[in-house]
């Protein structure tokens, strides 16, 4: 298993269209970028440079909840409001806490994409 850094680095791709040098495709290894250079070099007419950089890791969970803290805090200060005999409304109050949790950035894309929970796990 790699490691999970909060960037990526590798490199990235500039074209000079004659208004300055834009930024236009990031890639992790080098033998790719070589591919993509080359693509762009004899498909485009204007001027190229390849420069190292980084990128914010999309699947980075620095400061995310876990699954378990998410279904804790939402059993403690979310559930108590609502009916709990009502399925598809404790089922639509996750999935809406969790989209603003995503929206917010303090769960990942992937998290929010592959957490399921059932309403046992919430309820119980």
């Amino acid at each position: 298993m790699t490691k999970n850094n909060k960037f990526l680095y590798g490199w990235k791709i500039y074209v000079d269209y004659g208004q300055g040098w834009e930024y236009q495709i990031f890639e992790e290894t080098l033998a790719g970028m070589r591919e993509n250079a080359k693509a762009y070099r004899t498909d485009c007419q204007y001027p190229v440079k390849i420069v190292e950089g980084r990128e914010p890791n999309p699947r980075w969970t620095g400061n995310t909840l876990t699954k378990k803290e998410a279904i804790a805090y939402f059993k403690k200060h979310i559930l108590p409001s609502m009916n709990n005999g009502d399925k598809p409304l404790v089922r639509m109050a996750w999935n809406n806490w969790t989209d603003s949790l995503c929206k917010e950035k303090r769960i990942t894309q992937h998290q929010y994409d592959t957490w399921h929970v059932t309403y046992s796990d919430l309820v119980s």
